[in-house]
């Protein structure tokens, strides 16, 4: 067992309020949430390794990948538990890769020298999978059972869970890839990477082929989200990392317009609840239409450099994870209005 203190322990019961009606998040049919409670708890790792991603299995159980090929998965209770990964590489990303037929799918992470693991029992056991490549893998996103990897100059496509995998083809210049983001739209998976110095590759052939992006932006970017109604067709994305963020203003990707980084001085990692993670700051609202990046929760004492989160289910838990092995739970409760009858 992984065990001892949490690196925090004074950030056990930390609860934030605030009224988030005016930034239309966390919508919920015709009444809208008057208020939020954001409660933050560290959780011991059990490891001082950086953790760079994050993926939840259920309201109980997570994973966290990070430096030095560690993997760390929670049980029901709160205890984090060290995974053998079978690799000493730096493991940078890991997603569940779904299944056409709608099912949770294998899960699957990638990281340094073309690593890529996948699992088939929630994180027990990892084996190695098909990897077309040698080059430092730093971002992975699924859906239905499609994955696109990317990193330094190079993206990867699997159709079937992640057992094997061939490059993407790419209109235009390739890019170090940090970020990605996907949804589904119609009969096709929307794909964005983000990268260094501006770069942007958008796909909207389910990975199959990506076009390179002119954003005019020079900024390092990390994280990408929605940046219209879910509805929308096709989607419409942001882009945001150090310093600047951007959304599109057609659907080609060929405009884009400046979003206010308010408290998003530093997005690096982004979720469809409507909130982006600032590295610093903590969580922002990142909701469709909003002019700025606002801060929807402090994260208390976070002087580490966060990396990642994600939130289940109807957004109500979720984990952040960080340097020297930092991981905050995150409970979020909402009050809503009272609601008249409709006619």
């Amino acid at each position: 067992m992984i065990g001892g203190m949490p690196r925090f322990p004074w950030l056990v019961a930390v609860s934030v309020g605030l009224l988030v009606g005016a930034l239309g998040m966390l919508a919920c049919g015709p009444c809208e949430p008057l208020a939020s409670t954001f409660d933050f708890g560290a959780e011991a790792s059990g490891t001082e390794v950086a953790l760079n991603d994050v993926v939840v299995v259920d309201s109980e159980r997570a994973l966290a990948v990070g430096a030095k090929g560690v993997i760390v998965a929670r049980e029901p209770g709160g205890e984090w538990w060290s995974r053998p990964s079978g690799t000493g590489e730096e493991i940078h990303s890991i997603t569940r890769a779904g299944s056409p037929d709608g099912g949770e799918g294998p899960l699957v992470a990638v990281g340094a020298a073309g690593t890529i693991l996948r699992s088939e029992d929630s994180g027990g056991t990892w084996a190695p999978a098909g990897s077309s490549t040698e080059r430092d893998l730093h971002t992975v996103v699924g859906r239905g059972g499609v994955l696109v990897a990317a990193g330094d100059g190079v993206v990867l496509r699997s159709d079937d869970g992640g057992e094997t995998w061939i490059p993407a083809f790419i209109e235009g210049p390739p890019i170090v890839a940090r970020g990605s983001y996907a949804v589904e739209s119609g009969r096709e998976l929307h794909v964005i990477v983000v990268g260094d110095e501006g770069g942007v590759l958008l796909s909207r052939t389910s990975g199959r082929e990506f076009g390179a992006l002119a954003t005019g932006s020079a900024a390092n970017l990390r994280a990408a989200g929605l940046a219209g109604p879910l509805d929308s067709s096709p989607p419409l994305f942001w882009v945001g990392g150090q310093g600047e963020a951007l959304r599109m203003a057609d659907a080609r990707g060929e405009a884009w317009a400046q979003i206010a980084p308010g408290d998003g001085d530093d997005l690096v990692d982004a979720s469809a609840c409507g909130w982006a993670l600032d590295s610093s700051v903590g969580l922002v609202s990142a909701a469709p239409g909003d002019e700025s990046f606002e801060k929807v929760a402090h994260t208390p004492g976070a002087s580490i450099r966060l990396r990642a989160f994600e939130m289940y289910g109807e957004c109500e838990r979720g984990w952040i994870v960080g340097e020297e092995g930092t991981i905050l739970r995150v409970d979020v409760s909402s009050i809503h209005q009272s609601c008249p009858e409709r006619l």
